[in-house]
């Protein structure tokens, strides 16, 4: 019986819809039309009601019950034990395709009290040459995260921050010896964190990305190799941020280098499409990376031929600030501005794989800055909703009604947004 009466409801919402398009055509005019609309809009408005109070047979609850605990529980498969599983969406698909037609309807109901949230996790090299963009991380990436926090942008962002290990000494950094590690940096932020992919931290965690994936003779668990960032965003992934991977959430991967996926000085090696494979193939479909490229000194190559007994004044350009041996001195990292192009290729393939972008960094005070543009310019696919239908057309006159829905178990109510066009 209950079959029989959807079915003679959307005979007579289809009738009349078609007879008030007839009368359209008339001399009756614009007033026949304005109650032509007005009859389509309430035709919508009891269809749509009555179709949220049909029953399913199996489990006798009504769409919209159904609806309601679906998003309770952010799934359209529900699971009634002995009355058997119901595809929510697809019990509420049929309906729709028979009163208003396939491709002329859209419904979505978000789900309650789901904030969307961005999880950053960034991974850097922590080679000498990153001394510089370490510390504009250092300095200025908590004063962001904060505004981007607050009005007017009101992200509910977090970021934690993956160091490859080794861990070089920095000069040049004020009173202050900076090394190229956590070493309890950002204790004391709620949003940000540091956490060091050496040895130990790796064992003690148990991952099984970085077990599998991390060769202890040339990844992140050798204390010796600080450059391989493709294992290491692996090894992160897996890892998580500090507050775990939430659902509902814009997963972004940053990677922070000026060497290639297993090292510059592996040119030509193996290693280096193994370690970029093993992050894209963790990274594709679960988040965007954008790698930073920092700067390589490819504007000295060839003429500048610095090393480390070079001097200041000989070619600035080209020197970076690192230490050895307790001694400050300037170096510079021949391998990697002679693999600048190469270094261009991979990052590319990385980031056209996970819906990323590469962005190169002329300076070091651009890290920071270009993070906060990535929030600003990208856009997330963060989806805390179910919906199902065909998304509006813009060249249409589209009818729409807002349909409260009981959410069990909280006590609160979401909406179900259900539109139509001819």
């Amino acid at each position: 019986m209950q079959m029989l009466g959807f079915l003679v409801l959307a005979i007579t919402v289809i009738v009349v819809i078609l007879f008030m398009r007839t009368f359209l055509a008339s001399s009756y005019g614009r007033g026949l039309s304005r109650i032509s609309e007005r009859h389509q809009t309430e035709g919508f408005r009891a269809g749509s009601i009555s179709i949220l109070q049909t029953t399913d047979d199996n489990t006798d609850r009504t769409v919209l019950e159904l609806l309601g605990i679906a998003a309770y529980q952010t799934n359209k498969d529900l699971d009634f034990g002995d009355a058997g599983q119901v595809d929510v969406l697809e019990e509420l698909e049929w309906r729709m395709n028979e009163i208003y037609g396939e491709g002329n309807w859209y419904v979505k109901i978000p789900y309650p009290d789901i904030i969307p949230r961005y999880q950053m996790i960034i991974i850097v090299d922590s080679s000498g040459t990153l001394c510089d963009d370490f510390q504009n991380i250092r300095d200025n990436l908590p004063i962001i995260i904060e505004e981007l926090r607050d009005p007017p942008y009101n992200y509910n962002i977090a970021a934690t921050i993956f160091m490859l290990p080794g861990g070089s000494k920095c000069c040049g950094t004020g009173s202050e010896d900076v090394s190229l590690n956590c070493g309890g940096l950002f204790e004391t932020e709620e949003y940000l964190h540091c956490i060091n992919l050496d040895t130990e931290v790796v064992e003690d965690l148990d991952r099984e990305m970085c077990e599998d994936n991390i060769n202890p003779e040339n990844g992140p668990g050798n204390i010796e190799q600080n450059e391989d960032w493709g294992r290491g965003l692996a090894c992160a992934i897996d890892i998580g941020p500090y507050e775990g991977w939430y659902d509902f959430t814009a997963k972004i991967g940053i990677v922070l280098s000026d060497e290639l996926p297993g090292g510059s000085e592996n040119q030509g090696h193996s290693i280096n499409q193994e370690s970029l494979g093993i992050g894209i193939r963790a990274a594709s479909g679960f988040l965007n990376v954008f790698p930073f490229k920092a700067y390589t000194g490819n504007g000295c190559c060839p003429s500048c031929g610095c090393d480390e007994n070079c001097v200041e004044n000989q070619c600035p350009e080209c020197l970076f600030c690192v230490r050895a041996y307790n001694d400050d001195h300037y170096l510079f990292n021949e391998n990697a501005c002679n693999q600048d192009n190469t270094l261009d290729i991979y990052m590319n393939e990385l980031a056209v794989a996970t819906g990323g972008e590469v962005y190169e960094l002329i300076d070091s005070e651009r890290v920071v800055e270009t993070i906060e543009r990535i929030l600003n310019e990208h856009i997330f696919d963060i989806n805390p909703y179910l919906e199902i239908g065909t998304n509006p057309p813009t060249n249409k006159n589209i009818n729409s009604e807002v349909v409260p829905v009981p959410v069990p178990f909280v006590g609160g109510y979401t909406n179900i947004y259900m539109y139509i066009w001819a």
